[in-house]
């Protein structure tokens, strides 16, 4: 699979998948502030609440 999906992929316009980015090489502590970011952030999808760490499609192209 390719990561990101390419600009014209399904998966962007599937309203039951929720794209997240891919996290390589997190060791000890990191792991487990990463998993409670990502509780909350679904938390406050299933809520109805605006995301505090949304990525947008124009950003993914920047990061690693």
């Amino acid at each position: 699979m390719v990561e990101p999906p390419a600009a014209d992929s399904e998966l962007w316009e599937l309203a039951n998948i929720e794209l997240t980015p891919h996290v390589a090489g997190s060791m000890c502590d990191d792991r487990g502030a990463m998993g409670r970011l990502v509780a909350d952030e679904l938390g406050r999808l299933a809520q109805g609440l605006p995301l505090q760490h949304r990525v947008g499609r124009d950003q993914l192209a920047r990061m690693a």
